[in-house]
């Protein structure tokens, strides 16, 4: 049986845990070549860098018992899932749903009418479980390297907080 996993906002990240977490779960994602995981992460960020990307988004993370940090997602100007990933050894067990929840909630309570997202070939999968559906398929270069990736959206009915 699974450790009991913790859904909640982060407003004081630990960055680096997250920059870690984000390098390790590209580095696995094997629908991508060796050279294109490199490219687009060669190393992990750093705690500094991640603090500037992620200045004004809403951070969720999804954490063990013990604290270990099993996967993050953020929303960005409460329409844009900006980062949505879950460690490796983790996947499979619904915590993308569960992270998603909350961060739609806030949309909605925002009165958003839709989210979108640049989705990875690992990624898409699970957002299309959630709804989302392709606005585009798109190949960005990244480092010498091209990486295929999927424009997606969902509609949030009315934007209303409640469904």
């Amino acid at each position: 049986m699974d450790a009991e996993i913790n859904i909640c906002r982060d407003d004081q990240p630990d960055f680096a845990s997250l920059a870690a977490l984000l390098f390790e779960t590209v580095q696995a994602a094997s629908l991508y070549t060796p050279a294109q995981r490199q490219a687009w992460s060669p190393a992990p960020r750093s705690a500094g860098d991640m603090a500037e990307r992620l200045a004004g988004q809403a951070v969720f993370k999804a954490e063990t018992a013990d604290g270990t940090l099993a996967g993050f997602m953020t929303l960005k100007d409460a329409a844009y899932v900006d980062f949505a990933y879950v460690r490796p050894a983790f996947q499979g067990r619904g915590l993308f749903r569960r992270l998603h929840e909350p961060l739609e909630w806030l949309a909605r309570s925002a009165w958003t009418a839709s989210l979108s997202t640049h989705a990875s070939l690992h990624a898409r999968p699970a957002f299309a479980v959630l709804g989302y559906e392709v606005a585009a398929p798109e190949t960005v270069s990244q480092s010498g390297q091209w990486l295929p990736r999927f424009h997606m959206e969902k509609r949030l009915v009315g934007g209303s907080p409640f469904r």
